[in-house]
């Protein structure tokens, strides 16, 4: 069965989207590279305020997103680079990573979780970076419940190690969604 909507030609619809009809939607995936052990010194932060959007290796600027564009997380994923790589090198180094390598077990048993002035996120390590058994593919998003980083207010990503990070391990997560960006207004980094 199948039903027709008609709407006369003389009748006022209105347009009433979630997200306002002042916001544009961009979509767009953020992504930060730390190395293991360098988390042990930031308290498992990711973010702090000397993160720069660096190509291949942040997508983020501090520890915020600009004012006024706000992002809808609807995928995660954790890749990491355990061989081959020279942590000495520091951030050049993240850069000419491959991503392909397991995840670490320090990584996979961490306690991870998103903030900002309220949980975003929780889960473990695990749980974004093992996908194998399920899909044949250790690199597939996961898909999540969405939730939503607002500009101009900090936000911590965490990830709580059991133990600290070891040398040349380093972790890329990346958070697939979409921008909600006033109008008149640039992301800056998509």
């Amino acid at each position: 069965m199948a039903f027709i909507l008609t709407i006369p030609a003389n009748a006022s619809v209105a347009v009433n989207r979630f997200w306002g009809n002042d916001k544009t939607v961009i979509s767009a995936t953020l992504y930060i590279a730390v190395w293991l052990d360098g988390l042990t010194s930031t308290n498992g932060n990711f973010l702090t305020s000397n993160t720069k959007i660096l190509p291949g290796i942040s997508s983020f600027d501090q520890q915020q997103l600009p004012k006024g564009i706000d992002f809808v997380c609807t995928e995660i994923r954790a890749l990491a680079q355990t061989t081959g790589t020279n942590e000495a090198s520091g951030t050049p180094g993240l850069a000419l990573c491959t991503w392909v390598d397991p995840a670490p077990v320090n990584f996979k048993n961490c306690d991870f979780t998103i903030t900002q002035g309220a949980l975003l996120f929780a889960s473990s390590g695990t749980d974004v970076t093992n996908f194998k058994a399920s899909t044949g593919n250790d690199d597939d998003f996961r898909t999540i419940v969405p939730f939503r980083i607002r500009g101009g207010i900090n936000f911590q990503i965490n990830a709580a190690l059991p133990n600290a990070g070891a040398a040349n391990q380093g972790i890329k997560l990346e958070m697939r969604g979409y921008y909600l960006a006033n109008t008149d207004q640039s992301t800056g980094n998509a």
